[in-house]
């Protein structure tokens, strides 16, 4: 038995064992039997290979090396086997890279618009706008952007998913955009950019469900699953946890674990996987539908060739659960893919912290070693006969200080300074500091440690030429954002399916409450054409709005161009983004006009004073004067 709400795909004739086609021909089209059967298992048996092929060419990019890039940003750089004898010493800087780099790119808000090529569609980009932007505050995506593009630059790419929730907002259902673990996703091998991943021929995603959870989203025939084996056994428990001590080592100087025993979960978990893949339409008979003639006036036939659907199926526990359409009207593939850095042959980018993990390596050794040798040069070195002390005193001899040596009469026992350390070791030290911000594209003037001595001017020429590698990197997020967000558009007409309140941030930086109405976004539309209703509008972020430097700049050179008269307040307003701009600047001018009458009433006033004349008497002076200060 399948849930009543599955979209059933056409149903498909029985394949011969070792037919090449069986991944589109076998499908379940009416409710799924109680047991596996033979087509089932030919069907998941198929579907594995997409796994197992995705993988093989994830295996030879960064991906591979994510965990130990990982342990180095969370500071674990050293072998847990270093000598003991060896200082451990530590200068984090790759988790000051990633800290400083992520907090430029996410310190502002990106903006989202949404335009349309229907004139008579105008209204209803504000309509589009309002429920999109309150994604931002409701799912607390900017925190979630942040994490994410910290793993981008970690992993060298990181995968973004948008879809449907029907447990969200309280029940009620809602999207959800999320970052999902790029080592949970393989994509089309064939495909060797992100912004080309509509050509990809299948998309696999995968993660680890509990078996209750998937009977609440599957029914029935999600309790003919069975709980892989491997996630069986999760946590460990070490002899160390138990409170025993474990064996120590006299190679290492570290405790190493006498046992570690597994404990088995209390909750039956499987590997669920989500196949989305494109499939020819089926017949009434099940027979793929690859072409379709049309007749023309006079009498010929032409055919053209039909274009294939993203088909959508799920597996878990070694049951297929779900065999569907596409069920999202953008027919597209659900996830978009942010890569890092500069790769040409997969989607899969390349990581930053690989690229900077030489330097930060090589300073900790070399630190080390500085610090080790400064503990031993700290020793005197000491010379002395060796009939000066007995064998006993020359064994207790130790860089204690204030050591108290009897020595034999005509004998000589001296102690010498150690030299100092010599100065290209910190000159070294100070280069693979540098080397880590200069190939990470982190100037002095991105950390604000530029010289205070400098011009306005300067500094500001300055941090636009810094930040060229970070408008690069902007730019690149700003249009991963777009095409993830677009999707949204067309699941807002599909799903919105009654007016509801949500919450948005306000012109004025406060969160506020608005009332979606259905009604006023499909006006005019019926049946067919609320489906395809999307396609008139596009989303886009506003260039540079991800970057707050960028909108300092464009406020700094308004603010110049206000002062010059060459633009008006309003435009100086509306380009340093303030609330209401018109209002206020309206506003302003009533104030100033205001503040002018009440200036000229208190200058005619003092005016009209009595001026002394020349005999001594007064005569009242009228405000203005006359000519050349002269009274009238």
């Amino acid at each position: 038995r399948q849930r009543q709400s599955l979209r059933q795909w056409p149903r498909k004739r029985r394949l011969r064992a070792g037919d090449r086609s069986m991944s589109v021909a076998t499908t379940a089209v009416r409710p799924l039997p109680d047991q596996a059967s033979s087509r089932e298992r030919d069907m998941i048996a198929f579907l594995e290979r997409y796994w197992v092929e995705g993988r093989s060419v994830k295996d030879q990019t960064d991906l591979r090396e994510v965990d130990d890039h990982l342990q180095l940003v969370r500071g674990q750089q050293w072998p847990r086997m270093t000598p003991r004898s060896v200082p451990q010493f530590v200068l984090n800087l790759l988790n000051d890279h990633v800290q400083r780099k992520v907090g430029l790119l996410t310190d502002a808000r990106p903006i989202l618009e949404v335009t349309t090529t229907n004139d008579s569609y105008t209204d209803r980009t504000h309509i589009l706008e309002k429920p999109l932007n309150a994604l931002w505050t409701e799912t607390s995506w900017q925190e979630a952007l942040s994490k994410g593009l910290a793993m981008t630059l970690i992993a060298g790419s990181n995968v973004g998913m948008v879809g449907w929730d029907p447990l969200a907002d309280n029940g009620r259902g809602d999207i959800r955009p999320r970052f999902f673990d790029p080592r949970s996703v393989v994509i089309d091998t064939g495909v060797t950019s992100a912004t080309a991943l509509e050509t990809a021929e299948y998309v696999v995603t995968q993660e680890v469900r509990s078996l209750p959870s998937l009977m609440e989203q599957f029914g029935p025939r999600a309790e003919l699953c069975q709980a892989d084996a491997n996630l069986a056994n999760q946590f460990t428990e070490s002899a160390r946890n138990r409170g025993t001590r474990g064996v120590l080592s006299a190679a290492s100087g570290m405790f190493r674990r006498r046992f570690q025993d597994s404990l088995a979960t209390a909750i039956p978990r499987a590997y669920s996987r989500h196949y989305w893949f494109k499939d020819w339409q089926r017949d009434e008979n099940g027979q793929p539908r690859r072409y379709v003639q049309i007749q023309h006036q006079d009498g010929t036939h032409t055919v053209r060739p039909l274009r294939r659907q993203i088909r959508h199926v799920v597996t878990a526990g070694g049951v297929v659960l779900a065999d569907e359409a596409n069920p999202y009207w953008h027919q597209k593939y659900p996830i978009e893919i942010l890569d890092w850095g500069v790769e040409l042959e997969h989607v899969w980018g390349q990581s930053e912290i690989r690229q900077l993990r030489a330097a930060q390596e090589a300073l900790n050794r070399l630190a080390s070693q500085v610090l080790r040798n400064t503990t031993l040069l700290n020793n005197f070195v000491i010379q002395g006969d060796h009939n000066a002390l007995d064998a006993e005193q020359w064994n207790e001899l130790t860089n204690r200080p204030a050591i108290i040596l009897r020595t034999r009469p005509n004998t000589r026992l001296t102690f010498q300074s150690p030299p100092s350390l010599p100065a290209y070791l910190f000159t070294l030290m100070e280069f693979l500091v540098k080397s880590i911000d200069m190939v990470g594209g982190m100037s002095e003037v991105s950390r604000g440690t530029a010289s205070p001595s400098q011009s306005g001017i300067t500094v500001e020429s300055l941090q636009m030429a810094a930040q060229t590698v970070i408008r690069l990197q902007a730019r690149r997020l700003e249009a991963f954002l777009t095409r993830l967000f677009t999707k949204c558009i067309p699941m807002i007409f599909q799903f919105y399916t009654s007016d509801r309140v949500k919450q948005i941030i306000g012109e004025d930086g406060m969160i506020t409450t608005f009332a979606f109405d259905r009604s006023a976004l499909v006006l005019g539309l019926q049946g067919k054409e609320i489906e395809t209703a999307f396609r008139d509008f596009t989303l886009s972020v506003r260039p540079g709005s991800s970057l707050n430097a960028t909108r300092i700049q464009k406020s700094v050179l308004a603010a110049n161009l206000y002062g010059m008269g060459l633009i008006t307040g309003e435009s100086l307003l509306t380009a340093v983004e303030w609330p209401d701009p018109k209002g206020s600047f309206e506003k302003a001018q009533a104030e100033q006009a205001k503040k002018q009458m009440t200036a000229a009433a208190g200058a005619q006033g003092v005016g009209g004073a009595l001026s002394r004349t020349a005999g001594g008497a007064r005569r009242l002076q009228t405000y203005p004067a006359g000519p050349m200060g002269s009274s009238v």
